[in-house]
């Protein structure tokens, strides 16, 4: 009796194999295997050769070198990404090393951040657009002192060609017919071109400089101010520098302004009588750009 449980036993087993088999391909050692279905856990993870690839199924996660992914896409220790020798390189301390030809973008939606390092100078620079000369990525630039350039950085310098009167005793504004350049659209020379006006966006500190020259007169004191939004913030007093030669006063200020704002430059003289301006782009100019 014994025997035949044991014959019977053998040949159930051999049905079971012959049925795992029919249904097991079998690959030999190094071949490729193609897989055209999902594979699903079975369990709550699967772990390849001691976590160098894990998934979590639960989480949806996936670590390389870590059995304890954080994110989507969690790698332990560094990794590169790229084509042949031009490849770039994250540490495994986070550090970002790019190949010598390559740029960094950074995208959202319509916007765009190129920056790009050029080696020959030591600078970066940032633009908003990858176009394909290097030298046209440049909207902002930081050389290799540290010093900021940028092409779209707003400011003004405005220039007097005619002499104006001042009249005595009375603060008179100080009007600008020409311009060195004008990067924000700051000043007009034919409406109000005694002033220049924040422009939208131009929130920040700026630099305004204002310097006029005066005809000579050996009678009382001068004054030259900076007006914003008709407050006196700066001036600047000299005396007169006798009957044959003029003065230059100039004065300097830092502001932090906002779109809107008006700033001016204003004279001030007690000659007893009006005293010209003198003109000409070296001799009397209004200077403002913002610096941050």
């Amino acid at each position: 009796m014994k025997r035949y449980i044991f014959i019977t036993a053998l040949a159930l087993l051999g049905i079971i194999i012959s049925k795992v088999s029919s249904q097991v391909t079998k690959y030999p050692h190094g071949s490729s295997v193609s897989l055209s279905n999902t594979i699903a856990c079975s369990g709550s993870s699967v772990n390849i050769d001691g976590n160098t690839v894990y998934v979590d199924c639960s989480a949806n996660e996936v670590g390389i070198g870590t059995g304890s992914p954080e994110t989507v896409l969690d790698v332990n220790g560094g990794f590169q990404t790229g084509s042949g020798v031009t490849k770039s390189t994250f540490s495994s301390t986070g550090a970002l090393s790019m190949a010598a030809s390559a740029d960094v973008t950074l995208s959202r939606s319509a916007e765009l951040i190129n920056l790009s390092s050029i080696t020959a100078g030591g600078d970066i620079r940032i633009s908003t657009a990858a176009t394909a000369a290097l030298a046209n990525r440049a909207n902002i630039r930081i050389d290799q002192f540290g010093i900021i350039h940028s092409t779209t950085q707003i400011g003004a310098r405005l220039t007097m060609s005619v002499a104006e009167s001042i009249g005595n005793s009375t603060f008179t504004h100080v009007f600008f017919d020409g311009e060195s350049f004008d990067q924000g659209d700051l000043h007009s020379v034919s409406v109000s071109s005694h002033q220049i006006t924040i422009p939208t966006g131009g929130d920040g500190i700026w630099f305004i400089n204002c310097s006029i020259s005066l005809a000579a007169n050996a009678t009382g004191s001068r004054i030259l101010a900076i007006i914003t939004n008709g407050t006196r913030n700066a001036n600047r007093t000299v005396a007169n520098a006798g009957g044959s030669d003029g003065v230059d006063p100039e004065v300097t200020d830092l502001q932090y302004l906002s779109a809107g704002d008006i700033v001016a430059c204003q004279v001030w003289q007690n000659s007893t009588a009006p005293l010209a301006t003198t003109g000409g782009a070296t001799r009397s100019n209004f200077v403002a750009f913002k610096i941050w």
